[in-house]
């Protein structure tokens, strides 16, 4: 998959430490410490990760390595 970078209110999908997730980008911004874009991403419905309930995740592109979390427009 050929990553990108999302803007506010784009729809996305994908994968969050495992867990299949819907939702839009609401705030996006370039990371401080290398070349990964942060997406912070409203959710359409709740997931669990690590036993936690997360409305709102963070999803990284161009990380320095594959962390398994994915996003591709909806």
């Amino acid at each position: 998959m050929t990553e990108r970078t999302y803007q506010v209110g784009e729809a996305v999908k994908g994968t969050y430490f495992g867990q299949p997730y819907q939702g839009v980008v609401s705030y996006a911004r370039p990371h401080t410490m290398n070349n990964s874009y942060k997406h912070h991403i409203a959710l359409s419905a709740p997931i669990t990760v690590f036993g936690t309930e997360r409305d709102s995740i963070i999803v990284s592109v161009w990380d320095p390595k594959d962390n398994g979390n994915t996003i591709a427009a909806a």
